[in-house]
């Protein structure tokens, strides 16, 4: 008996997935994770690719499915699918990474799902390194998915108090760039009630400069594309540095 439910269990996965590997096959995504590569090679490998929100499925009331979408891509699925991919050695590994990334305890539910760029922390060993970075950073408390008006931003998840440190944009200086290191993950900051950040991206360092790699929904890029970091920033109430 426990078998055949374990067996349903695994049949029901297979059919709850929707897999599109864009301009890649299987064939030819083993490949590239076989070869030895840098983080700027892999975050590269989705320069360009179209933005689209809300690219997941599943919610309160409708089953959750892995999606597998390298077409399209909104700041989450970005840096999920480029953490998986360093992770990954050949396709199998990296579904599997994608799932112990996007899932607490690896289960493909709605619940499970990590929701919040901070999630992170908790859930899949990154570090929030901002105030080692700058002594100037601030350290706050989130009542996270709670609102204003005391209402939900997501149906069926819990609250979670959550105490975090940022930095605002003023203090992102010379100094404090030089301390960055490629492939760091960037989440940027909210002052809204319920929220950790409202977008996320990848530090990438070339030609001696400093850029945020990420999945525009600007309506002049609606794309992954590199912007100056300290420009970026400059703009937003601050930011939060996450590192292994």
């Amino acid at each position: 008996m426990k078998y055949l439910i374990l067996l349903s269990i695994f049949i029901s996965s297979i059919f709850s997935s929707q897999i599109d590997l864009g301009k890649w096959n299987q064939e030819n995504f083993n490949t590239f994770l076989k070869k030895e590569k840098s983080i700027n090679e892999i975050s590269a490998s989705f320069l360009n690719t179209p933005y689209k929100a809300n690219v997941l499925i599943g919610s309160y009331n409708k089953k959750e499915e892995l999606v597998i979408d390298f077409a399209n891509l909104d700041c989450f699925t970005y840096i999920d699918y480029v953490e998986a991919i360093k992770e990954s050695k050949n396709y199998k590994e990296f579904k599997e990474n994608l799932v112990k990334i996007r899932y607490k305890k690896s289960q493909i539910t709605y619940e499970n799902r990590n929701h919040f760029f901070t999630d992170w922390i908790t859930q899949n060993g990154f570090k929030n390194i901002t105030s080692k970075l700058s002594q100037n950073s601030k350290k706050t408390t989130k009542y996270l998915n709670k609102k204003d008006d005391k209402n939900l931003y997501l149906k069926g998840i819990n609250i979670n108090k959550r105490e975090f440190e940022y930095l605002e944009p003023q203090f992102v200086d010379k100094n404090f760039l030089q301390k960055l290191k490629n492939g760091d993950y960037i989440g940027i900051y909210t002052n809204l009630k319920g929220l950790d950040v409202t977008h996320t991206g990848i530090i990438i360092k070339k030609d001696g400069k400093t850029f945020f790699r990420h999945a525009s929904s600007k309506k002049s890029n609606r794309k992954v594309v590199d912007e100056l970091f300290v420009d970026y920033v400059k703009k937003t109430p601050g930011i939060l540095v996450l590192r292994k």
